[in-house]
């Protein structure tokens, strides 16, 4: 045990003349009295006075004080230079007073001396309590101490390796999202406002996380809003084939034979964007940057095939790399919008030495453009890629400005106030229908999962004609069509990159509905088929979208039809729908447990 103990300092005022005004008969005096109150009695052994009058130990490091001097006559000053040669202990061995409860003369003080003045009397009188050995008490009482022996609590572990860390949500985000990002439980978060446990979170809340502090990040600096990467509001009045023709460049006189036809290189690229739900301001800003497409001409043969940097024989060509980088955005994108990636997936070698993961406060477009890269570059130079004066985010800024100026979130985004419109199976009240598909994905590799199949009734299997309707889930109006495809905006601003809108997939040329037709809940789209895209049988596939987003079919905004719920099973295309206490299971062969109905 370890005991510090103060000493108590006194500070003390008395009125005194200066040095120089005292009358040399003053002095002589105060000197004369001094001497005889100090002096050893005659009578006292030699023994007595060795034992009482030994010096207090000084164990202090500092300098001993030195007396202060006043100025005598020449006889004082003689007769004092006598007194000083009795002196037996060298200055060095003076030792300062100490402040004791009886007061005890050092070797300094017990020196007689003559009376100056011979007409002055002083008889002393000697103490007798100054002169009786005594001994010195210490200044604190000796402690008996028991110590009793305790369990030792150690620290958890937990609190050791974590440190707390302040969030501020954003759209889009769970609690369980976050979570899996800053690679901790949702009871390691916190909040001073209540927050859902289950659906998106409200923007600008304060969550307060205990989050592991051995995690290695990748570069906490965003990149471009989630708007920039899906096809939302801000691609609504971009003029994408003005875009290229005003730039000249290799882009602008590109053309490429595809399964649809003879198609120009702003085609292509509106094309995929469209299905994948991709902004175009992305993609164009990624062919400039990897291969000068835009405003100048590929420098290399590599450049001139694999415009997007992804080289395989494969994926040779202008149509298949936009699919290609399209699809790779949309897996980081809706991997960290449903909290599926954490660790970043590098695809070259050399691999890093130790994990590396996507810092947790990136939105979803930041990360999407870090995962793309991710895959083009080593682990070490994907941060020179994008953020270097000749990477990514700078071809960016000088195409479209910096986007991050005025930006503020959508108040309608993803956030606790969202609620899907109400919706209805797409068939037939007075019809049964089979749920051959559970929760996969909206539309390929790399959107979420996001949709639903339905078959209509048959007695036989695979790709056939059939003469069911497939009908409106809800109002809307025919926004887009294509091979298979009905775009339904069901908000009534006209536009699929804003607000609610469905996809109906498979959907037969004949007979389906064309743009512009304003639909009411249960009006007719067309039959179901397996047109437009990969089909092992005749149905419809649905999928909805929130300001361009795909939204997933289960999770904060669950994919409800005549009060159905979806659920997710443990692979793609399994799960089903759940009313109350009734359940379907989801069977690609239209089996007695996927029968579904009003």
């Amino acid at each position: 045990m370890i005991i510090l103990v103060g000493f108590p300092s006194f500070a003390c005022t008395r009125s005194v003349s200066k040095p120089a005004e005292l009358t040399e008969a003053a002095i002589r005096f105060e000197i004369t009295k001094i001497g005889m109150e100090t002096s050893v009695p005659k009578n006292l052994p030699l023994a007595e006075v060795q034992k009482t009058y030994q010096p207090i130990p000084y164990r202090s490091s500092t300098p001993v004080p030195t007396i202060p001097s006043y100025p005598i006559s020449t006889e004082t000053a003689i007769k004092a230079d006598n007194n000083a040669k009795q002196v037996a202990t060298e200055k060095s061995h003076i030792t300062p007073f100490r402040s004791i409860s009886t007061l005890m003369p050092t070797p300094r003080n017990t020196i007689p001396i003559e009376p100056i003045n011979a007409d002055i009397t002083f008889t002393p009188v000697p103490s007798v309590k100054a002169y009786v050995p005594i001994e010195i008490q210490p200044l604190i009482p000796t402690l008996e101490i028991t110590i009793i022996p305790t369990e030792v609590v150690l620290p958890d572990l937990e609190s050791i390796n974590t440190e707390k860390l302040l969030y501020v949500t954003q759209n889009g985000d769970t609690l369980q999202n976050i979570a899996n990002r800053f690679g901790v439980t949702p009871d390691q978060i916190s909040s001073t406002q209540p927050i859902s446990a289950n659906g998106f979170l409200n923007p600008n809340i304060n969550l307060f996380i205990n989050a592991p502090k051995d995690r290695v990040y990748e570069s906490a600096v965003k990149i471009l809003p989630d708007e920039y990467i899906v096809f939302s509001k801000t691609a609504t009045d971009y003029d994408l084939q003005n875009e290229i023709n005003q730039a000249g460049g290799y882009l602008s006189y590109y053309s490429e034979e595809t399964s649809d036809g003879l198609m120009s290189g702003s085609e292509i690229i509106y094309k995929v964007c469209r299905d994948y739900s991709i902004n175009p301001i992305v993609i164009i800003a990624l062919l400039e940057y990897k291969s000068h497409w835009v405003y100048g001409f590929p420098r290399t043969p590599a450049e001139k095939d694999y415009p997007m940097g992804w080289i395989e024989s494969t994926n040779k060509g202008l149509y298949k790399q936009v699919s290609w980088a399209a699809t790779v955005l949309s897996e980081g994108y809706y991997g960290w919008r449903y909290g599926k990636i954490s660790q970043i997936p590098f695809y070259k070698y050399p691999k890093p030495p130790y994990p590396i993961y996507f810092e947790p406060t990136l939105n979803a477009g930041s990360v999407a453009i870090q995962y793309l890269f991710s895959q083009l570059y080593v682990w070490d130079t994907v941060d020179a890629a994008i953020y270097s004066d000749e990477g990514f985010f700078s071809t960016f800024t000088s195409m479209f400005g910096n986007v991050w100026e005025n930006y503020s979130p959508d108040p309608n985004g993803l956030n606790a106030n969202l609620r899907q419109i109400e919706l209805t199976l797409p068939f037939s009240k007075s019809e049964k229908w089979a749920m051959t598909g559970g929760p996969h994905a909206a539309w390929t590799t790399g959107s979420p999962y996001g949709a639903l199949d339905f078959a209509p009734p048959s007695q036989y299997h695979g790709c056939i004609s059939s003469d069911r309707w497939v009908l409106a889930a809800a109002p809307g109006i025919v926004v887009r069509t294509g091979k298979g495809i009905v775009i339904v905006d069901m908000d009534g601003d006209g536009l699929e990159e804003t607000g609610w809108s469905l996809m109906y997939l498979h959907i037969a040329t004949n007979e389906k509905v064309p743009v512009g037709t304003v639909l009411e809940r249960g009006s007719r789209i067309g039959h179901p088929s397996c047109e437009g895209g990969s089909a092992t049988g005749t149905h419809v596939h649905l999928a909805r979208k929130y300001n361009g987003e795909w939204i997933n079919a289960t999770g904060p905004l669950p994919f409800v039809l005549s009060n159905w719920t979806a659920y997710e099973g443990s692979e793609e295309y399994l799960g089903g729908m759940t009313r109350g206490n009734e359940i379907v299971q989801a069977s690609t062969v239209g089996s007695s447990e996927s029968i579904i109905r009003y």
